[in-house]
């Protein structure tokens, strides 16, 4: 039996059918628009980089949107690694 790093736990976690997040395809993520057309909130799970494009991928890439991923995946490593513990 191999033993899985925390970073191969995330990518394992991050590779799903369906957005664990919001639950949607990862090429049809939430998104609410306003009256314009213009998103004003939405899913930015990791689930569904790669899948993206147009407006929906320029509010996936915010620079707030990508910070949060990032924070998101730090503390899903924190907390596999905290499980490890024996």
């Amino acid at each position: 039996m191999t033993t899985k790093t925390p970073a191969d736990l995330v990518a394992e976690v991050t590779r799903t059918i369906k957005c664990t997040t919001c639950g949607r395809d990862p090429a049809s993520p939430y998104r609410r628009s306003d009256q314009r057309g213009k998103i004003t909130e939405g899913c930015i799970d990791d689930a569904h980089t790669g899948h993206l494009y147009g407006a929906s991928l320029d509010w996936h890439m915010r620079p707030a949107a990508k910070k949060l991923r990032a924070e998101s995946k730090a503390r899903l490593k924190e907390i596999l690694k905290s499980g490890r513990r024996r």
